[in-house]
C-alpha cells in the first residue's frame, strides 16, 4: 500500500472522527488497475476478495468522517446474512472477521452476535472475552458487555463463570450504583442457591471485593432498605459479623419492619425492639 501511494496509484483519505486511513483510487489508477486484472493469472482470487470487500460497501467522501464504525457494522451484517443462508460459509468468513476484530473491537461482540445466533454459545462467550479484554474499549461498554457475558454463562448453565463476569462487573470504578446492585444481587443468589464450583477461599475474596466496593458509596448515594440488608448479608456470609450487624441498624432505622432486616436482626441477635416506633 505504502508503494501504491508513493507512486500516486491510491490516495489516503484520514478520517475526523477516528483517524481511520481510507483509500481512495483515481480514475486513471482504476483504469489501469483493470486492464491489469485482465491479464494477470491472479484474476480469480482477486475477484474473491472484492465480494468480501464488496460487504462494506460504497464509501462516498462524505462517509468518511463517519469514520470506521458504519463500515463495520454494514460488513458485519452483510456476512452474517450470507451465514444465516448457508451456516457453512463461517468457516470461509471466520479468518478475515477474526482480523477485523482485532483491528475494530466492536468486531468481537458483532462477531459473538453470529455465534448465538448459530447457537454457538461458548464461542459467542469467547467473542466477548475478547472484546473486555482489550485496552481500546470505553469502560461503560465494557460494564454493558460483562453484564452480557454474565447472561451468556447462565444460558451455559456455567455459574461459576457467570459469577466471575457479575464480579468483574462490580469491580469497574464507573459503574452506577443501580447496575451494582442488580450485579450484587444476581451474584448472591448464586452463592445462596450453591450453584458456583469456588473455593471457600475463593468465595470470599471474591465477596470482600464486591462488599467493600459497596460499602464505599455508603454516604455518597441513596442506598434502599433492601440495598442495605443485602449489603448485610454479603458480611454475614464473609463471617464479619459487626460490619453485617451495623448494616442490619442501618436498615432497621429506615424501616423497622423490613421483613429481611428483621430476619438478619434475628440471626445477629440484634435487639429490634429499639428500632420499633409505636403506631
Amino acid at each position: 500500500m505504502d508503494e501504491l501511494f508513493r507512486y500516486s496509484f491510491v490516495e489516503l483519505i484520514k478520517s475526523n472522527k477516528d483517524e481511520s486511513i481510507f483509500i481512495s483510487v483515481p480514475l486513471t489508477a482504476f483504469e489501469f488497475g483493470k486492464k491489469k486484472l485482465s491479464v494477470s493469472p491472479l484474476k480469480s482470487k482477486i475477484q474473491l476478495d472484492i465480494i468480501i470487500l464488496n460487504y462494506f460497501g460504497v464509501t462516498q467522501f462524505i462517509d468518511i468522517n463517519k469514520g470506521l464504525k458504519p463500515k463495520v457494522e454494514r460488513f458485519f451484517k452483510g456476512i452474517a446474512i450470507n451465514i444465516r443462508q448457508n451456516r457453512e460459509n463461517l468457516n470461509k468468513f471466520l479468518p478475515i472477521l477474526e482480523f477485523v476484530s482485532r483491528k475494530f473491537p466492536d468486531g468481537w461482540r458483532m462477531l459473538s452476535k453470529i455465534y448465538y445466533e448459530l447457537h454457538n454459545i461458548p464461542k459467542a462467550i469467547e467473542s466477548l472475552q475478547n472484546y473486555v479484554s482489550d485496552h481500546r474499549v470505553e469502560v461503560k461498554e465494557k460494564i454493558v458487555t460483562w453484564e452480557l457475558l454474565a447472561k451468556l454463562y447462565s444460558l451455559y448453565n456455567d455459574y461459576t463463570g457467570e459469577a466471575q463476569s457479575l464480579v468483574e462487573m462490580c469491580n469497574i470504578e464507573e459503574i452506577s450504583i443501580n447496575d451494582l446492585n442488580n450485579a450484587v444481587n444476581s451474584l448472591m443468589i448464586l452463592f445462596k442457591e450453591k450453584k458456583t464450583n469456588f473455593k471457600k477461599e475463593e468465595t470470599f475474596i471474591l465477596l470482600n471485593s464486591v462488599a467493600e466496593k459497596m460499602s464505599k458509596n455508603i454516604g455518597s448515594v441513596e442506598f434502599t432498605t433492601a440495598d442495605l440488608t443485602e449489603l448485610a448479608w454479603v458480611y454475614l456470609h464473609l463471617g464479619k459479623r459487626e460490619k453485617a450487624k451495623s448494616f442490619v441498624k442501618m436498615a432497621l432505622n429506615r424501616d423497622s419492619r423490613h421483613p429481611h432486616a428483621l430476619n438478619l436482626a434475628k440471626k445477629l441477635n440484634i435487639n429490634i425492639n429499639n428500632y420499633f416506633s409505636p403506631t
